[in-house]
């Protein structure tokens, strides 16, 4: 039983016991004429008490309405009990004044709930009883939330580096979200917001969960969705030629579907936007070894670089040079000859040479090619070099053979042919019947000189420097001024014919503003001077000098 209750049945049962004493008081015991009641003897007197029963409503929103409270406007009502009182006696009470209470209004999704009747709509509230008639009560009408939340989540299929985030959109009657629960592949995440990152989920496909919860706990319905994390993207580039002579060089090369963006450099430079197949690489370019490389992005922000790849450029031709033999256009009276040529290439593949229309055979730069049993006649020794580009020069040496007719050759030995007899000297052989041969002429003062090069910057390689036809008797001495020279002067020592200066000196690399000179000083004063002025980036300037003997140095003839 609750304490009001308690209280009330007490009150009524004291009230039973006072009415049944003045009533079993006896009228002749009692005065007569009296005109105050507490006079011995007097008459009882009868009155009626009266007590007040107020009920007060108080409310956060809505509307109260039944038994007199009209909350709309009124949130207090009072109403009034009496009891039958004899002098000092006093009855009971009216019984409980009732209030049947209606509660509407409310925030929407919220149920009414009161402090004397919880959670219903309606709460009967009642004050007093027969033994306690005034009373004063408060009663509070409260709202409480019980309408689950919304919330809707389309994430992006995939997330990558420019954005791994992805969001949820709560709501609630209550005008706002308390917070969120996400999950990623059944494991609650720390954030509580509406925006979760995947930046910590490993590359692949993961499936997210989100629920929203309001104020008061309420929780909406589980949304799940798959999403793509995307952390790597791809490309492959295709190797281009190791070695070209083409004009351009394309660079192609294959990417991830997903690629929004694909860039090129060449050499290292800045990327420019690009599609497979492109050429840094134009006619304009120069020869040497040049890269590339692509960088693409993909639709979610992830990069990538392409290994770097390499390609030599060279469209120049081979350098090919002779450097010892018959002179252009020159004849020669022997059934034998000897030819020297050099080659300057940085990427070569292979030399070839051949004699008139016959067939190309393999040779080598530097080395004599040996040509045997030549016919009389003109004769065309051609020379063909070709690089690893595909690049070709051939050069071709004219010249001619003209064996005499009488005396035949010049012995090895050097012997002359005697005045008859038929016997040999040194070696020779007759020509029969003891003729004697025209005289032998001491050879014109008629020094040649041969030479090659490389020239790169300040710097001039010779490849070869050489003079021949050089009488026994004559004095070469070589000068050098500027960078690059080993020495000042020096006089060299030869045995005639043929002298290999560049062996002699053992090296000759001069630079920009050196000068050579090569003098060769023949009987009588006759001299044949060859001077070479190196220069910066391009070939020396040579210039010779002839005197004859006893003349004086001009031109040569």
């Amino acid at each position: 039983m609750s304490p009001r209750l308690a209280r009330a049945a007490l009150a009524a049962l004291c009230s039973i016991v006072a009415a049944l004493a003045v009533a079993s008081a006896p009228a002749s015991a009692l005065p007569t004429n009296c005109n105050d009641p507490s006079t011995p003897g007097c008459e009882p007197v009868s009155w009626t008490d009266t007590a007040t029963r107020k009920l007060t409503v108080t409310r956060s929103a809505g509307t109260v309405t039944g038994g007199g409270i009209d909350c709309g406007a009124v949130c207090t009502s009072t109403r009034t009990v009496t009891r039958d009182c004899v002098d000092t006696m006093c009855g009971s009470w009216d019984g409980p004044s009732t209030w049947l209470l209606s509660a509407s209004g409310g925030p929407a999704g919220h149920v009414a709930s009161w402090s004397d009747c919880g959670v219903q709509p309606t709460c009967t509230v009642s004050l007093g009883h027969e033994g306690d008639g005034p009373e004063v009560h408060t009663t509070t009408l409260s709202w409480i939330d019980n309408a689950a939340p919304s919330v809707t989540f389309a994430p992006p299929a995939k997330v990558g580096p420019s954005n791994y985030s992805v969001s949820a959109a709560g709501s609630d009657t209550s005008g706002s979200i308390a917070r969120y629960a996400w999950t990623v592949d059944g494991v609650a995440q720390a954030a509580t917001g509406a925006v979760l990152s995947l930046a910590g989920a490993s590359h692949g496909a993961h499936t997210v969960t989100v629920r929203s919860y309001d104020g008061a706990n309420n929780g909406s319905t589980v949304v799940s969705k798959n999403v793509a994390v995307d952390k790597a993207v791809g490309v492959t580039p295709t190797a281009p030629p190791a070695i070209t002579s083409a004009a351009t060089v394309p660079f192609a090369f294959t990417t991830d579907a997903d690629v929004v963006s694909r860039q090129c450099s060449l050499d290292g430079g800045g990327y420019a936007a690009c599609t497979s197949g492109w050429s840094g690489i134009t006619a304009a370019t120069a020869d040497g070894t040049h890269t590339y490389r692509v960088k693409v992005t993909d639709d979610v922000g992830n990069v990538a670089e392409s290994a770097l790849q390499t390609v030599v450029v060279d469209r120049t031709q081979p350098v090919l040079a002779f450097t010892d033999g018959p002179t252009e256009g020159q004849q020669v009276v022997t059934r034998n000859a000897s030819v020297t040529f050099s080659l300057a290439e940085p990427n070569p593949a292979g030399v070839k040479c051949k004699l008139d229309a016959g067939a190309w055979a393999t040779c080598t730069p530097g080395a004599a090619v040996e040509l045997v049993g030549l016919t009389d006649g003109p004769h065309v020794l051609s020379v063909q070099a070709t690089d690893k580009a595909g690049n070709t020069r051939t050069i071709n040496r004219s010249f001619a053979v003209k064996v005499p007719s009488t005396g035949g050759e010049t012995p090895a030995g050097g012997g002359q042919t005697p005045a008859g007899g038929g016997t040999t000297t040194g070696g020779g052989t007759t020509t029969g019947g003891g003729t004697t041969p025209p005289p032998v002429t001491a050879p014109a003062f008629a020094p040649r000189f041969t030479h090659d090069w490389i020239y790169l910057g300040k710097l001039t390689t010779f490849k070869s420097l050489a003079i021949r036809s050089l009488p026994k008797t004559a004095k070469v001495t070589v000068a050098c001024k500027g960078s690059g020279c080993a020495g000042k002067s020096r006089t060299l020592k030869h045995a005639g014919g043929k002298l290999n200066v560049l062996k002699a000196l053992k090296k000759l690399k001069l630079k920009a503003g050196a000068t050579l000179a090569v003098a060769v000083r023949g009987d009588g004063g006759a001299q044949a001077i060859a001077k070479f002025t190196i220069r910066k980036g391009k070939k020396p300037v040579v210039s010779f000098r002839c005197a004859k003997a006893g003349g004086k140095l001009g031109a040569c003839a």
